[in-house]
């Protein structure tokens, strides 16, 4: 009885798993098409516009084969839009993907963007004391004062535009002696006393770089309150 070779017998079986796994994979790797996220990044815009609506990710129509996608799986595509040249209003953007090798699967095709550009712009306004509440009986309000009396706001045109004035809401019931100091949050407000999102304070003209949603206003505005006691005068006779 002749010897089995036993290296050579392994080694005849793993060419062959080898080549069965290759045929198998020929025969399901077919054309196809997959759908990938790519999270979105702005660079380039001018520092006199702002962007006010972007997505935060665009999605990627790729075209290949079964093979080709179990690689970019293993990636993490992303995409960067360049705004050098961006104009106010909303338009489309192209978009550069990557990594640069999952480019030859676009097809050709340029990936677009929706993007908003308005103008960044600062005017200056009146600071309005608010009071709500009321004194104790027998005293009377005089004007409440404010410091800073005016402010800054900047934000997109769109914006800025709606606002009137910034107010601070004092609350009179809290006040038990004159003068009475406080240190208030301010909120810039539209005719319709509604707040304005995205507007950012200073009580100076040369403001700290603006970012659209990621506005924090560290201002206070301090009121002065003061009251007298309500004179009563008999009638004249």
């Amino acid at each position: 009885m002749s010897k089995i070779n036993v290296p050579f017998a392994i080694l005849s079986l793993a060419t062959s798993v080898l080549l069965w796994a290759s045929v198998y994979n020929d025969r399901n790797d077919k054309p196809t098409q997959k759908v990938f996220s790519a999270s979105l990044t702005a660079k380039g815009l001018n520092e006199k516009l702002v962007v006010t609506r972007i997505p935060d990710s665009v999605s990627l129509q790729l075209s290949g084969y079964t093979r080709d996608f179990r690689a970019v799986s293993q990636l993490a595509p992303t995409a960067i839009v360049d705004l050098e040249r961006a104009t106010v209003g909303e338009k489309d953007y192209p978009i550069v993907t990557f990594p640069a090798s999952i480019r030859e699967f676009l097809g050709g095709e340029v990936t677009m963007a929706k993007i908003k550009i308005d103008k960044l712009v600062t005017k200056r306004v009146d600071v309005v004391a608010k009071p709500v509440g009321a004194l104790r009986p027998g005293f009377q309000q005089e004007p409440i004062d404010t410091f800073p009396r005016w402010v800054y706001v900047t934000g997109p045109s769109e914006l800025v535009e709606k606002v009137i004035s910034v107010q601070v809401k004092v609350n009179l019931s809290s006040v038990n002696q004159s003068p009475s100091e406080v240190e208030l949050d301010p909120r810039p407000v539209d005719v319709g006393d509604r707040t304005v999102p995205n507007i950012m304070l200073s009580d100076t003209e040369s403001t700290s770089p603006y970012r659209f949603n990621d506005v924090n206003n560290e201002m206070k505005i301090r009121t002065t309150v003061k009251f007298s006691p309500v004179v009563l005068t008999a009638p004249k006779k």
